[in-house]
């Protein structure tokens, strides 16, 4: 779905969610997970919601490395954050931090979608991810410098 947001132009891909083992029949579970993949693979950020009253899933942590793999951009959003009490917020702040590790240096938002809290955040997360992940590096001069073991000694 494009859209524009502070003349920013966006287009969002809602993957509607993947379901755990167990609650969607296996060919619809799988054909989810590869529209997922695709999507992350045209993706420029993504945007990993996680529930806060579920925490960190075997598939969350899945999906996160595939998207760490795929070299994209990414912010998490931890969504439900006003329905979980302060002991499972610290719970779930050290299972982000443990199965989720290797995205360590990604943006961890905390949100309420029902409530629209924290989604101003999110959408400024999102940009400053876009920014940097297209930013150019210059490159500079290559210098060779020669090692111990290529340098001729003068007899």
């Amino acid at each position: 779905m494009p859209f524009e947001r502070n003349g920013q132009k966006f287009e969002l891909i809602d993957t509607a969610g993947l379901r755990r083992k167990g609650k969607v029949f296996q060919a619809i579970e799988k054909f989810s997970v590869v529209k997922t993949l695709q999507a992350i693979a045209d993706a420029n950020v993504v945007l990993l919601l996680l529930d806060a009253t579920q925490g960190v899933s075997d598939q969350d942590a899945h999906i996160a490395g595939y998207i760490l793999e795929s070299g994209r951009a990414v912010v998490l959003a931890v969504n439900k954050w006003d329905a979980v009490d302060d002991y499972q917020k610290q719970l779930l702040q050290r299972s982000i931090e443990q199965r989720l590790a290797f995205l360590k240096f990604a943006p961890v938002l905390n949100i309420s979608a029902i409530k629209r809290q924290g989604l101003g955040p999110v959408w400024k997360a999102i940009a400053d991810a876009h920014a940097s992940a297209t930013r150019k590096m210059p490159t500079g001069p290559v210098h060779f410098v020669p090692s111990c073991a290529t340098r001729t000694r003068a007899a």
